[in-house]
């Protein structure tokens, strides 16, 4: 076919006259056109020869689409599944486009969709598919797959839109931290006194630590521990990961507010009422306050049933003795907390209900076998893990008949085989603290997290002790070091406390004041009157 000098084009392209020099190639960078789609809105050029004064079309079509030339067969359906979009999208591009009568050669303007787990890549000077497929972990033949606008994979225009797929930001995170950044986000320790000590600042700057656990030691007052959260959120500003600031506040008699504030209902008392709509508002009240002070995980709600008169641990911290009140009002109590924007831990798993040894001086056993928790005390952990529970403390209990040799907050099977792939629990596992008296009285705290990792625990909780919680990272790094912990196994607990600070948008962000006076009466709403007054308990 000849030249033709004077071609007339269609009212969604460009006429662009050829000066001396032009190159077609060059042309279609210019105008962000792909080199195929420009030769075939132009039959009979010849892309070698262009002729000074020839008339050539420029398809011109709007940001983030893709100009598509019509072949025979085409229909707008398909094209619509082939470039990921809808057809009322392609019929809004194209005013005027009959849907049912496509014409071969006809050129229409394909909004660029990309598919599920893909986003919008813009091409950059010096860009080439392979680098781009290198880039995203990717492969050459994924991204033409996805890119049906792409006819030479070895000609890429800058500007060029493309669909590539989206990169796990805490994978890129993850493998941009050294071993110890990773080792601390698996620490929450704790310290002693009202003030941020050389020993926490240490732990923060020097070793990373994830998370900060406060007790009533370092509560004084409400200005006091404001001004604490404060300092530790700005000792922090070194490390690019915000902390978890966490607290035991379940209402009742462990409360670690300051007493300024009154005291919410015990889990007894919540579960003599048996309202689940209660529940939920104790636990947005429990999470506003505790919020307020820069607080961003709560140790609570506690589902242990209380079955055994005799244990002297959880009493009124129960929601009762019936599993089911347990899972009820447990479950809404967490989805309150989680709503008041704090993360809930349920606590003790696999439960605590039964023992008659403290494990805060000694290691409770229990001679319960797996038909007996399934049938019993894990129904209100599987009930919050099948309502979204986001972490999961694990007891200091040595349960005979699953594994005799190590407590649950040491146990694989316990962790992984009953939490993890029986329950379907994928968040955080936290252990309970470790340098408890069912710990240390019986192992060295080194290898207890050693164990605890290698068992599928996520965090060490370390609440007391400088020397301890030196001993347990360092005997976590040798461990990683020495190849007894898989570094992969490292990776797979920080991808998951990362993942949950995202998801709750942590930040180190300071808090200026707090009112106390609106927080107590919505404390007092709650209440309903002097049977929720009850004692603080400190522990």
């Amino acid at each position: 076919m000849p030249h033709s000098v004077n071609r007339r084009c269609p009212a969604n392209h460009y006429t662009y006259v050829i000066r001396a020099g032009d190159m077609l190639y060059e042309i279609a960078n210019r105008f962000n056109v792909n080199l195929s789609n420009l030769l075939a809105a132009n039959p009979g050029v010849d892309p070698y020869y262009l002729r000074i004064g020839e008339t050539i079309c420029i398809p011109v079509c709007p940001l983030n689409h893709t100009v598509k030339v019509i072949q025979w067969g085409d229909t707008l359906y398909q094209i619509a599944r082939k470039y990921h979009v809808s057809v009322a999208r392609i019929l809004a591009s194209n005013p005027g486009v009959n849907a049912y009568n496509l014409r071969v050669g006809q050129i229409i303007c394909v909004p660029l969709g990309c598919p599920s787990g893909y986003l919008v890549y813009t091409v950059k000077s010096g860009d080439a598919l392979f680098s781009i497929a290198n880039k995203y972990s990717t492969t050459v033949q994924e991204l033409l797959s996805v890119n049906p606008q792409i006819t030479n994979p070895n000609i890429l225009f800058v500007g060029q839109k493309l669909c590539v797929p989206v990169i796990d930001s805490i994978e890129d995170q993850i493998r941009e931290m050294t071993l110890e950044e990773k080792i601390g986000q698996m620490m929450i320790v704790g310290f002693n006194g009202y003030a941020v000590n050389d020993h926490i600042r240490e732990m923060i700057r020097k070793y990373h630590v994830g998370g900060i656990i406060l007790y009533d030691y370092n509560v004084e007052s409400t200005s006091q521990l404001l001004a604490l959260i404060n300092t530790l959120k700005s000792v922090n500003a070194v490390n690019k990961i915000p902390l978890f600031i966490t607290v035991d506040e379940e209402g009742g008699r462990v409360s670690r507010m300051p007493p300024e504030f009154l005291n919410l209902p015990t889990n007894e008392a919540i579960g003599d009422i048996d309202n689940p709509q209660l529940s939920f508002e104790i636990g947005k009240v429990i999470a506003e306050q505790i919020k307020a002070f820069g607080f961003n995980m709560d140790y609570a709600p506690v589902l242990d049933i209380n079955s055994n008169p005799n244990n002297p641990v959880i009493g009124d911290r129960a929601f009762g003795s019936n599993p089911q009140i347990v899972s009820r009002l447990g479950v809404q109590t967490m989805k309150g907390i989680q709503a008041g924007g704090v993360i809930p831990v349920v606590k003790h798993f696999p439960g605590h209900g039964d023992t008659s040894v403290d494990s805060h001086v000694g290691l409770p056993a229990v001679d319960h076998d797996l038909n007996r928790l399934r049938s019993f005390e894990l129904i209100p952990f599987e009930a919050a893990i099948n309502n979204g529970a986001d972490a999961v403390m694990v007891a200091h209990i040595l349960l005979n008949k699953i594994d005799p040799r190590n407590p649950a907050s040491l146990s694989k099977t316990i962790i992984t085989n009953i939490l993890r792939n029986q329950l379907n629990f994928n968040g955080v596992v936290i252990t309970d603290d470790i340098t408890m008296g069912a710990i240390v009285e019986n192992y060295d705290i080194g290898n207890a997290a050693i164990k605890a990792v290698n068992a599928g625990s996520d965090i060490i909780l370390v609440a007391r002790g400088y020397n301890d919680e030196i001993k347990v990272i360092n005997a976590l790094k040798n461990a990683v070091e020495s190849g007894i912990i898989p570094r992969q196994r490292i990776d797979e607990s920080v991808y998951r406390i990362l993942k949950l600070k995202e998801e709750y948008n942590l930040t180190d962000n300071r808090i200026n004041s707090i009112d106390v006076n609106r927080i107590n009466r919505e404390i007092e709403a709650e209440g309903q009157g002097d049977r929720f007054v009850v004692p603080k308990e400190k522990m």
